[in-house]
């Protein structure tokens, strides 16, 4: 299975299938289940890709996605900020030629069952898709007027949240879903819900790049172990990186089994003295920060042990 996609940018490649290859894996025929959490640009780059090289694969993203609402919205989708939705779109063009064709994420609903394991999808729920889908319709225009800006879809509350068991524990994969107020909403939908599978998870992919926002005591109370191993990915794009230091702490007192997958506070550009910023504009006419390997953090069930690659390591 293969959760979201990413680019390396310095190879302009999808980091799943470059990973995947190094390790002798046969994409076309091994990966079963394809899986956009939500629609936001970083976690939807290069799915398209994915897809067409895993040709027994099934696309799973949230239900809400196949109403009426998100394919007028799609028709709107042409503008550079509506990046994401072009790749969901190329990609559901993709899956039409297939038999394996779609499948779409809801609460509790079983998405691939074998002698191995089992995958279910946590979310989203009935209200949450009704919530998003709200909010898709103002991507439409009003008759007449100029196109929208595509909104900032805050909180994710069609993220799509992972349940993984398998013969050596279990694994939750928390998306971008974000910690709500309302009990049908967010987190704690999950957290309340009676159908949800039994058991707690060993393993933490931590939602939201560690943001409070997405932290809740119930997930740390009733779906995880009590030391779980905790992966984050950074999030370095926003004004504020994530995970902050505040952030990384909050989760150390949970568990000192935290791992980030590159350094979250490494500032995105240089700054130089003005003089100098000037002089080297004008002999090099154009600057491009360049960016080392992506980090990657890898664990193995069987054995409880965990590798780093790259910049990831554990934390502190």
């Amino acid at each position: 299975m293969i959760v979201d996609s990413c680019m390396d940018r310095n190879k302009g490649k999808p980091v799943a299938l470059e990973y995947l290859e190094q390790l002798g894996v046969d994409v076309a025929t091994c990966v079963k289940l394809v899986v956009a959490t939500h629609w936001h640009n970083d976690h939807t780059r290069g799915i398209r890709e994915v897809l067409s090289q895993a040709l027994e694969a099934r696309f799973v993203c949230a239900r809400a996605m196949r109403r009426e609402e998100f394919s007028t919205a799609l028709g709107f989708a042409r503008e550079p900020t509506h990046a994401p939705l072009r790749e969901l779109e190329s990609a559901w063009e993709l899956m039409r030629t297939r038999a394996e064709g779609m499948m779409w994420a809801s609460a509790n609903r079983t998405l691939l069952k074998t002698g191995m394991a089992t995958v279910t999808s946590l979310s989203p729920g009935d209200e949450a898709e009704t919530r998003s889908l709200e909010e898709i319709s103002r991507l439409i225009p009003d008759l007449g007027s100029n196109r929208r800006r595509e909104v900032s879809h805050t909180p994710n509350q069609l993220s799509v949240v992972l349940w993984i068991e398998h013969e050596h524990g279990s694994v939750l994969l928390g998306g971008d879903l974000e910690r709500e107020k309302d009990p049908r909403l967010g987190w704690q939908a999950i957290i309340n819900s009676t159908e949800r599978p039994e058991g707690r998870a060993a393993v933490y992919k931590v939602a939201h790049h560690g943001s409070a926002n997405a932290d809740d005591d119930g997930i740390w109370e009733e779906l995880l172990e009590s030391r779980p191993a905790a992966f984050v990915t950074p999030f370095r794009c926003g004004l504020k990186p994530l995970p902050s230091v505040e952030d990384r702490e909050r989760i150390l007192a949970r568990t000192s089994r935290l791992y980030i997958a590159a350094r979250p506070d490494l500032s995105r550009s240089v700054r130089r003295d003005s003089v100098v910023e000037k002089t080297v504009r004008f002999v090099a006419g154009r600057l491009k920060a360049t960016e080392g390997d992506m980090g990657q953090i890898r664990y193995r069930s069987e054995s409880d042990t965990i590798e780093t690659f790259g910049p990831a390591a554990q934390y502190p």
